[in-house]
């Protein structure tokens, strides 16, 4: 949850860094494994505050080099998409940007959601090129010390 955490100041820095306002974008985050160490992004924007898609590239690779760099975290993908329950509001002077509420510190993903998220990761996983270890076995073995079996002078004790 720590690193949920991390993940999401990093978030809100590089869209505050793109003069959008808290209450034009949500985003959600997913972890890719149990450590927390690999994520993918959804971000929600106004539709009157959709970023073209230069700036977006400049706010993922702000989001992804800090999140990296500051906490170890990776960031494999970032989903953009406009959200018409979203209010869209031109960036103010300083002090009004604090007066504005913030999102709840968590969202639940819906199902549509985690739909939206699998169909774009099997778009993307069927333009990969194969790696040549897609036969790859991973072998679990119940000795804790496989390797270690047998010496010249017998078992191991």
């Amino acid at each position: 949850m720590e690193r949920r955490e991390l993940l999401y100041a990093v978030i809100r820095e590089a869209m505050v860094h793109a003069g959008v306002l808290t209450a034009s974008y949500s985003f959600k985050v997913l972890s890719l494994e149990p450590q927390g160490g690999r994520y993918i992004i959804m971000v929600d924007l106004a539709r009157d505050l959709a970023l073209e898609s230069r700036r977006q590239g400049e706010v993922e690779k702000q989001i992804v080099l800090h999140a990296k760099a500051q906490h170890d975290i990776q960031v494999s993908a970032i989903y953009w998409r406009v959200n018409d329950r979203l209010k869209g509001m031109a960036p103010k002077a300083p002090a009004a940007a604090s007066a504005v509420k913030t999102t709840p510190r968590f969202e639940p993903i819906g199902a549509d959601e985690v739909a939206a998220l699998r169909q774009a990761l099997a778009v993307g996983m069927a333009a990969t090129q194969p790696s040549g270890f897609e036969d790859t076995e991973v072998i679990v073995a119940k000795d804790p010390y496989p390797v270690l079996s047998r010496t010249q002078y017998g078992d191991l004790n």
